[in-house]
């Protein structure tokens, strides 16, 4: 008989395991949960070198699991200035926190900024290259809009990037340009790679501190999983991140999706979804569908050859999926493949599925697909969906509850640096559909507490064919544990996101405490 390492005793124990009944307490032995039950269950595993933790009922959680978030995203973030609304309230603002930049840094560095978010800015525009200019000339200025499908560069960073009159717009990109002179104005649309590819990557020094910030991120909001869905990975991402678990960097286990463009190379490798281990598993194969004023991209028949191509080949897909435009497109294409090339429990992924009309409902269920969602939308940015998308449209966005009664399996994500990686503000929006001003948006989407807290745990590990290892709090499965200060499921909705995240536990180690 195993002696535990590790006890929780006094808790109120969620298990989000439907064959367990309530219990108190939790025993580890290693990285592995040994025993869940009363404390008098779990008595004779206690040595006199086991640390017991008495939780004093506060409540124990699966370790949470963000389905999809950008590492890679929220790194450079933590290296940039804060342009968000809690920071920022103007276009005079932006330029104020540039200017500051510019008195501080040498001129071999871009002045990167993040999150600034037009609509909660006094002018309601984005901010142009002149705006920027006024601030900044002698270095190259790039500032990224919170979705990341938008970024304001000045002329410096133009230049050097490459992009004047004559540049025509990359497939899926667009160029915003001045009304009467057509020239470029500096607001580019879902044009990041374009941008990133030319700036100078970050030093060694800037990307172990990068790591390391965006490590506390995670742990401190108890997410002991990530799905990292950044669309540009590679072998040399992969590569990077073995080896921040080597030097213990990056806690949290990592699930990397693959760039399609990058399919080949895998292959090479022999990595195929599934690949790696407990830390680091190779994932889905990332496509992006994006619907533009000139239509959607990329078209139907290289969608279809992208899918097929992964899907025959055996791996996974994830494919990012917005508009109900798109989403018909990918639905169309993964029938297309069901019908002529059928492969059992591949767990294909629709990352977002941001607006879904009602019709569409029953063929997903039918494709046996995962919608890999984003509650806390709704709160970020649900008053902007207020004000301007139709209202025969508002029910469209973000379905939960639909899904799951109709039995899509739905995981919870937080699409980070996007917006908040705290899995406690998804959950509060999944179960109020409330909008910061208070606005709900789809009422009838609501779903309970242990819904929403199951999206973030079974569900989540279910995504990445790991729901026997982790996911729940069930003896044998692996020892990633939350402590939270409120019990999610008996605590009223409107405090859901007040709760506190008190002790992480990863591995069967405590990585962080409060």
């Amino acid at each position: 008989m195993s002696t535990a390492e590790l006890v929780f005793k006094n808790a109120n124990v969620i298990t989000v395991d439907d064959v367990l009944p309530k219990v108190s307490t939790v025993a580890i032995s290693g990285n592995r949960i040994i025993v869940v039950g009363d404390f008098d269950e779990v008595k004779p595993f206690v040595g006199r070198r086991t640390r017991t933790v008495d939780c004093q009922r506060h409540t124990l959680v699966p370790g949470f699991i963000d389905a999809h978030c950008h590492i890679f995203g929220l790194i450079r973030e933590k290296l940039s200035i804060d342009l968000s609304p809690v920071t920022v309230s103007s276009i005079e603002d932006i330029k104020f926190k540039v200017r500051e930049w510019a008195h501080k840094e040498s001129s071999s560095k871009w002045c990167i900024g993040t999150n600034y978010d037009e609509f909660r800015l006094t002018e309601k525009r984005h901010p142009t290259r002149w705006d920027i200019d006024e601030a900044c000339t002698q270095y190259p200025v790039v500032l990224f809009h919170r979705s990341y499908h938008a970024c304001v560069l000045n002329s410096r960073a133009l230049e050097y990037i490459g992009i004047n009159i004559e540049t025509q717009e990359p497939p899926g990109g667009r160029i915003d340009r001045d009304i009467h002179t057509g020239e470029p104005n500096g607001i580019l649309f879902n044009m990041l790679t374009v941008v990133t590819a030319k700036m100078p990557a970050l030093s060694e020094t800037e990307l172990v501190k990068g790591v390391r910030l965006a490590d506390l991120e995670y742990v401190s909001n108890g997410i002991t999983s990530i799905h990292d869905a950044t669309s540009t990975n590679d072998l040399k991402r992969w590569n990077f991140l073995q080896e921040q678990k080597v030097y213990g960097r990056l806690r949290s286990r990592i699930y990397m999706m693959l760039d399609i463009a990058a399919l080949d190379r895998f292959q090479e490798q022999e990595l195929v979804s599934g690949s790696g281990d407990e830390q680091l598993r190779l994932g889905a194969v990332k496509i992006m569908l994006n619907e533009t004023a000139s239509g959607i991209f990329p078209k139907s028949h290289e969608l279809r050859e992208y899918i097929l191509k992964a899907h025959c080949a055996g791996y996974q897909l994830a494919i990012h999926t917005i508009e109900h435009g798109a989403l018909a497109e990918v639905i169309s294409a993964l029938e297309y493949i069901s019908r002529n090339f059928p492969k059992s429990g591949m767990r294909h992924r629709i990352e977002h599925c941001s607006e879904c009309p009602p019709e569409f409902i029953e063929r997903l269920r039918k494709l046996k697909v995962l919608i890999i969602t984003q509650p806390g939308f709704l709160y970020h940015s649900g008053d902007r969906y207020m004000e301007m998308i139709p209202c025969e449209r508002l029910d469209w966005l973000y379905r939960i509850k639909s899904f799951l009664k109709s039995g899509v399996i739905a995981g919870g994500s937080s699409d980070s640096p996007v917006t908040s990686v705290n899995p406690l503000i998804g959950i509060y929006a999944a179960v109020t559909r409330s909008t910061q001003k208070g606005q709900v948006v789809g009422f009838y989407e609501r779903i309970s507490p242990l819904e929403a807290l199951t999206m973030y745990t079974r569900n989540g590990a279910y995504a990445s064919h790991e729901e026997n290892l982790k996911g729940t709090i069930s003896p044998g499965k692996l020892a990633d544990l939350v402590l939270l200060s409120d019990n999610p499921i008996t605590t009223s909705s409107e405090r859901l996101s007040e709760i506190k995240v008190e002790m992480t536990i990863i591995d069967g180690r405590v990585v962080w405490e409060n």
